[in-house]
């Protein structure tokens, strides 16, 4: 008697086949590339595939991931939403976040993010992200960042309510080392699938399609 082979189980063969074939690495592989929450979490609305993404500034490995997510940013499918979220655990992490949802609300986060992390990191410069005068001034250096409505938005009720959501994910959310990244609230992708810090190469191709890998297996269990 033939054996039925579920059908997400035939996607993954086909994607991982041909991942395999265009990138010369093994195929993504359950536990080892991406891990099944045992329990999925509600992160969007039907018909859309979230990727949430959380992330510390002070995180190099964050940093190093960051031009991959960026490019996966502007070749994601129509369907996906791509979601930063700033890891909130301790106090220290509220002034990252508070600005990382300023720059939010002003449209600028994208265009920051690779300078808020080499400011931060570079040993020269250890940028404070809790010393408001320091992010003020810093504010005010980046061209084309109005310093009067950052120091306005900073402060707001919005950024607020915001901060107050970051904190309450890590709830919601199972943890692991940073980044961390869940698919639709079904997959986890597990560290060893980050790339090198590099903006080209099979490494970070083979993110990229791995990307695009788990988030086809999402859109087939959500049916």
């Amino acid at each position: 008697m033939a054996t039925r082979v579920p059908v997400v189980t035939l996607l993954l063969l086909m994607l991982g086949a041909s991942l395999g074939a265009r990138t010369g690495f093994a195929a993504p592989a359950e536990g080892v590339d991406y891990r099944r929450l045992a329990a999925p979490v509600a992160d969007t609305e039907r018909d859309r595939v979230s990727v949430l993404v959380f992330f510390r500034y002070g995180c190099d490995v964050c940093a190093s991931v960051a031009p991959a997510l960026d490019t996966y940013a502007r070749q994601r499918p129509a369907d996906v939403d791509l979601v930063y979220v700033p890891v909130i655990a301790n106090p220290q992490d509220v002034g990252p976040a508070r600005l990382y949802y300023t720059l939010q609300a002003l449209g600028l986060a994208e265009r920051l993010q690779s300078r808020i992390y080499r400011d931060v990191l570079d040993p020269k410069l250890r940028l404070d992200l809790n010393d408001k005068a320091a992010v003020l001034a810093w504010a005010g250096r980046q061209p084309g960042l109005d310093p009067t409505a950052f120091a306005k938005t900073y402060e707001s009720f919005g950024v607020e309510v915001k901060l107050k959501g970051a904190a309450r994910e890590p709830v919601r959310h199972p943890g692991g080392s940073l980044p961390n990244v869940f698919v639709d609230g079904r997959y986890q992708l597990q560290p060893g699938s980050w790339p090198p810090l590099m903006t080209d190469g099979p490494e970070y191709v083979r993110f990229l399609e791995l990307m695009n890998t788990v988030v086809g297996l999402a859109r087939m269990a959500a049916r």
